[in-house]
């Protein structure tokens, strides 16, 4: 796993626990091997046939990425 991928993963983490009842079923990431520098899109399945998308800036490095929406889908 590359570092940007950790990077996503914890804030993605820390979405996920600022929302204690949302029961997270699935995460996939588009793209699935992102690197440093590109947009990256989260869909978070979740229960109730809901889905989170979150788009997520990663900046030329490691440093400053951001999240930059999310939205609630029904499914």
């Amino acid at each position: 796993m590359s570092a940007i991928h950790d990077v996503i993963d914890c804030m993605l983490k820390e979405l996920i626990e600022q929302v204690p009842t949302m029961e997270v079923e699935s995460i996939t990431l588009s793209p699935p091997a992102p690197v440093a520098g590109e947009e990256v899109t989260a869909r978070i399945t979740v229960a109730n046939n809901r889905r989170v998308l979150c788009t997520i800036r990663t900046g030329a490095g490691l440093d400053n990425p951001s999240l930059h929406s999310a939205r609630v889908i029904e499914m």
